[in-house]
């Protein structure tokens, strides 16, 4: 009830009063005998006031709630179309949160897979430390996908030509290690995929071969699918992590050209 509530309010200022009077007490008798005892009760009263807080906060939430449900009802009465346009809204809502954190879940699940994987695939690893410390690439890289995600923004793989950030793929972390996986694909292709894939207009493929042999690095070179088949290109090392590879890859040369890949496997 209001009065209830009321009550609890007042006795929270009554005891944040005697709270603030056992400070001043406690400064002026100090330490010793009398100060031990001027500081429990302090602690006392401090507990006290925090239970008293969080009982008139919870209060004040159910008051929120009954104001909100007289509202509705106001509304539903008074006013049908506004209670109506008011309860769809309320859904959209509604479906938007929940969205957000399936969302927010599923990102985190998958976090966990690749943390699951890295370590599944590294008791086969050979010594190399790039075949145990690299960044994964599992944005939509896959040769099979458009030049554009479903907010029609296209990618690259480079901070230096977007100021802002908002181009800048969200798998990219700068010059590094990285490997391909989930949805994204497995490995780079070897044949030139077409511009405008992959959530990029220059699209990087691989000119040669993937090494062979566990534990080997090669020199290559990627070329970036942009008017021509190698419009630009840029140099990168690639080691084969027995059952995975890893890529050593510079930030692209434009924006936006960003590396792609297939589902095609080691």
């Amino acid at each position: 009830s209001l009065n209830h509530f009321y009550k609890r309010k007042k006795e929270m200022k009554l005891l944040l009063l005697l709270l603030l009077m056992t400070i001043l007490a406690c400064k002026v008798q100090g330490i010793g005998q009398s100060g031990k005892a001027c500081s429990q009760k302090f602690e006392d009263l401090e507990s006290s006031l925090n239970d008293t807080r969080k009982k008139v906060e919870s209060m004040e939430h159910e008051m929120e709630k009954v104001v909100g449900v007289m509202k509705e009802l106001f509304l539903a009465h008074y006013d049908p179309d506004a209670f109506e346009e008011q309860r769809r809204l309320k859904k959209e809502v509604e479906i938007k949160e929940q969205a957000r954190l399936k969302k927010q879940e599923d990102e985190r699940l998958f976090k966990e897979e690749l943390i699951e994987q890295s370590l599944e695939d590294g008791k086969s690893a050979p010594d190399n430390i790039e075949c145990r410390s690299y960044a994964f690439l599992t944005h939509f890289r896959n040769i099979e996908h458009g030049g554009q995600d479903a907010t029609n923004s296209s990618y690259c793989d480079s901070p230096n030509w977007s100021p802002s950030g908002s181009d800048v793929s969200p798998d990219w972390v700068g010059t590094g290690w990285y490997r391909f996986y989930g949805p994204s694909g497995h490995r780079m292709p070897t044949t030139a995929p077409g511009e405008d894939q992959c959530g990029t207009f220059g699209t990087g493929w691989l000119i040669g071969d993937h090494p062979s042999v566990p534990g080997e690095t090669v020199d290559a070179r990627v070329c970036f699918q942009a008017l021509d088949e190698c419009f630009r290109s840029v140099d990168v090392k690639i080691t084969n992590c027995n059952s995975f590879y890893v890529y050593y890859l510079p930030d692209t040369p434009f924006c936006k050209f960003r590396y792609c890949a297939t589902n095609e496997r080691l």
